[in-house]
This record gives C-alpha cells, structure tokens and sequence, in this order.
C-alpha cells in the first residue's frame, strides 16, 4: 500500500506518524496503558540494542526496568493526569548494563478522546553525572524505606498484574463469584506475589535475623488469615488504589500477631508491578482493648448485683409465692390421700401444681442466677418483647409498692434482635429503675411508666420508655449516659453509661429526651437478626 503524502510534499517525503518516528533521533516507544510495547523506532533499537521485532507485544517494563526498579508510580499519575511526563529513568539495555535515560512521556488518547497508550521519546544522558544523581536520589529513597518506623515491605506483584490483564480481557466483571468458582486461582496468588525487600522494622516485628528471611512468596504470612489476602486480592482486581484491614500475621518464630495491614496498589492500568505493604504490629493495642472490654464486663456486673440487692424486696416476694403453694398444695394433697376413701383424682391435681410451682420458683433462680453471673456475652436472635414482659414480672412486686402503673404497647411481628438476654435485660432493668426512683422522689400523680416496642424507619428494633415524672433538667440532657454522672446524693453514675455500653456493642443506639407531653423519655434501636414479617 502506497504511504499518503500531503499535495505540497516533494516526491518521496514520508508524513505518516509511522514515517517520522522512524527519521526522529531520540528513542520512540509506543506502550499500551497495560504495558504492551506497540512501536519502536530505530533509534530505540540502537539505544536500547533490541530490535523492533525483539519487543514488539512484550511488556514495556519487563523489557527496560531493572529487576529491582520500577518507574516512580508519580510518573504514571502525572501523565494520567497532566497528559505528560519527563525526567530520568534506569534503564537496562541489551549490552551495555543499566543506564540513565532522559525520558519524555505524552498521553496518546484515541478518536473518542479516552487514554490509550504513552509515548515516550528516549535519549542517552552523560552517564557518569547523570548515573551518580540517579544512584543518590535512590540511595536517599532507600533509605527512607529501610529506617521507616513503620514496618513496610515491598511486594513484586507483577505476576498479578498479569493476570488482572488476563481478566479482563476474558470480560470477568464478578470477581468474588469467580474466586468461589476458581479457588485454585487464589491458591496460585499465594505464590505468586512475592516480597522483594523489607525495611528494618518489618524484620523485627517478625521475628526474621535477616531481611533476606521474609524474602519470597507471602504464602507463609497468610497461614491464619487467607480471608484478608483473598479481599485484598479482590480488590486489587478490581481496580482499587490501596486496600486497609485489621487482621492476624504469621511470623517466623511461630508467633500469630494482630496486625494493621495496608496495601498501596499501583493504578490499575500501569505497567509496574510493585505493591508498598504497611504493617502495623497492633497486638498490645487490641490487648488493651480486650482488657478495656473486660473492665466493662466487670463493671456491668457489679451493677448487675447492686441491682439485685435493690431488688432484695421483690425476688423475696417472688419466691415466696410460688413457694407458699408449693406447700399449700403438698399440705392438701396430703389430705386428700389420707381420707378413708383417698381422692386420687384430686391429689393427681394437686400434684400437678405442685410441678408447675416447682418449675415457676426455679425459673426464677435461673433468671437470677443470670444476672447475678459474670459471663461472657452471647448472640442469641432474642424477642424483645419476651425480655420485656420478663422484665416487668421481675419488677412486679416492686412496682406495685410504690404504686406505679406500667402500660405496654408491644408491636406485634417484630423482627428477631441477636444479642445477650442478661446485658439487653439489665437495660431494660435499669432504665425502668431510673423511672421508678423519680417517680418516687417527685409529687407527680398518677405515678405512670409507658413502655413500648416498634418496628423504625430504617428497619430496626425501638424501645421506648417515657414516665410521668418531672422529666430531665435540660443542662443534664447531654451528660446522662456519661460515666459517674448523676443527680442522685446516693448515685454512682454508672447505670446509664453502662446501658449506652451494651446498647452501643450490640450495634445500636439510645438516647435520652423529654417527652413533649411531660416526663422522660428513653428510646434504643437494635439491628434485626431476622427481616421484619410482612403481612400477606
């Protein structure tokens, strides 16, 4: 095919691109945003000693970057964002070793004005200047990586980087579909992604003599927690620029220690495979936090026993109900059975409640047993209103002292709540407490508690409580759940901040206002375990 030419051109001047790359004396090189060399002039081939024939479809990097260099990824994000670049790269060359290129890169867009390809014009440097400012600039990075307080290590990813590309290619769009479908494409990952170099203090987090120890493939840093790398590796499939989790590390001295992982990826359509790892040793962080969750646990189950002995007067009168006609019905059974003519029949009746008795009376052992017991959590699916109405059969007698009328209003369908029966109860506990004692410090009549439950907008579990006292003094209301906050001579403080406690690490919220009718009001909504039931 004869080449175009412009009507003013003389015979023979070529004008296509093609043409003038080919008469240009710098070094001209196509490359695809992934990596693939797509042209390369002749001045190239002398540069670099490769012909075209030798490069052309190859990856750019794997033919000119030096195993252990890769382009500054500043470079890629200023021609993607600016449209171009210039400045010096190591370069390796077919027979003169590594060298010092002054570089220039354009962003090539195709007819829709989308990036497709970089062009790069090359020319050789003077070496000696040119090498030694290259080698101190790279000296001064190294070392900032080396001294870093933070442990780092730095990942050749080219391998993955290669397989995205192949993904991508194939039209995969569901990557965690195609991980569950292909496990033996996470399992070869492990493999392949391999630490290239370690900073000083990744050597002594874990447990390596030398940096040379943690060199190679990060399979044996994953043993107990493959989950993380197989997110992380879905996200560096699908395109993200860093990738952050708490999770658990292997080190080489057999210790399993939590770590703060992160992962700077570079740009999803960059040719360099090199991936900076962040990570941060968290194990005396999540110790404390342990210790801090049990100081809680602890300090919620003081309160759970001071309100018990509160309630000294009420699980008194709770037993002795069930108790007394225990013996009530043994004294008349007895009876029945010891006439002339034994009334079997009604001796069997009595019997009978004698066990629903016996059963009553250890139920409510078992609930007090309960709140009586440090225990760790449980996350059980739970009715809220069986909690309720447990609750207020627990305060029954009590309420009833101080001539308090509770009134409930129990949505009917709720949704399930997963959590702990006793932590959610001794919310429920406490905050009905509260409304008692100000209730009956205050001349307010009739003395009336509210109780409610309700599906929320957003799908969650409410509970509301709203009494007929004198309501919350307004420069009280943001301190009430604060720790040793309270208005009471012979408070501690600490029954509302532990409700926020437990409310908070079931994943809700609670609040505390005052009833425009009069009165507090306290509200908490819980995530359903289960989805709302609908009629139909």
């Amino acid at each position: 095919m004869e080449r175009e030419t412009t009507a003013t051109s003389p015979p023979g001047l070529y004008t296509t691109a093609a043409d003038l790359a080919e008469l240009s004396a710098e070094g001209v090189i196509v490359f695809a945003l992934s990596g693939e060399i797509q042209a390369w002039n002749a001045s190239a081939a002398e540069l670099y000693g490769w012909s075209a024939a030798e490069v052309m479809g190859r990856d750019v990097d794997t033919v000119l970057a030096p195993p252990t260099y890769a382009p500054h990824p500043l470079a890629h994000a200023r021609v993607r964002s600016e449209g171009r670049w210039s400045g010096r790269l190591l370069r390796r060359t077919a027979n003169e070793g590594d060298k010092v290129f002054q570089v220039r890169w354009t962003l090539r867009v195709d007819a829709n004005g989308a990036p497709d390809a970089i062009i790069e014009f090359s020319a050789a440097t003077d070496q000696d200047e040119a090498f030694q400012r290259f080698k101190a600039n790279e000296e001064r990075y190294r070392q900032l990586f080396l001294r870093a307080p933070v442990p780092l290590m730095l990942a050749d990813a080219q391998g993955i980087g290669a397989l995205v590309r192949e993904l991508k290619a194939a039209g995969v769009t569901d990557t965690i579909a195609f991980i569950e479908a292909n496990p033996d494409y996470l399992d070869a990952a492990l493999d392949i992604v391999a630490v290239a170099e370690v900073n000083e203090r990744a050597v002594k987090v874990f447990g390596a003599q030398r940096p040379s120890d943690l060199v190679g493939p990060v399979r044996h840093l994953w043993a107990d927690s493959p989950a993380t790398f197989r997110r992380a590796l879905i996200a560096r499939i699908d395109g993200a620029s860093y990738f952050a989790e708490e999770t658990r590390m292997r080190t080489l001295d057999g210790r399993t220690v939590d770590i703060l992982f992160s992962l700077a990826f570079p740009p999803p359509d960059a040719y360099m495979g090199a991936s900076l790892m962040g990570l941060q040793d968290i194990t005396d962080r999540r110790g404390a936090e342990t210790q801090l969750q049990k100081l809680r646990s602890d300090l919620a189950h003081a309160a759970r026993v001071s309100t018990l002995g509160e309630l000294t007067a009420s699980l008194a009168h709770e037993l002795t109900q069930p108790l007394a006609a225990i013996a009530a019905n043994g004294r008349t059974t007895l009876g029945w059975l010891d006439k002339a003519q034994p009334n079997i029949g009604r001796a069997k009746e009595r019997a009978g409640r004698i066990v629903a008795d016996a059963h009553r009376a250890a139920e409510i052992i078992q609930r007090i047993r309960g709140m009586a017991t440090n225990r760790a959590p449980e996350g059980l699916a739970l009715a809220l209103n069986d909690l309720v109405r447990e609750v207020l059969l627990f305060l029954d007698h009590d309420l009833d002292e101080k001539a308090i009328d509770v009134t409930t209003n129990l949505a009917a369908d709720l949704p399930l709540a997963k959590g702990d029966r006793v932590q959610l109860q001794q919310v429920i506990v406490n905050l009905i407490i509260n409304s008692m004692q100000a209730l009956a410090s205050s001349d307010a009549s009739p003395r009336a508690i509210q109780v409610s439950t309700y599906l929320t907008p957003d799908q969650r579990i409410g509970f509301r409580l709203r009494d007929s006292g004198p309501g919350i003094a307004t420069e009280h209301l943001d301190h009430v759940f604060a720790g040793f906050f309270t208005t009471k001579s012979d408070g501690m403080g600490m029954g509302l901040a532990i409700c926020q406690s437990i409310i908070a690490a079931h994943g809700g919220e609670i609040e505390a206002s005052n009833a425009p009718e009069g009165g507090a009001c306290f509200k908490f909504a819980l995530p359903a375990a289960t989805p709302p039931r609908t009629a139909s």
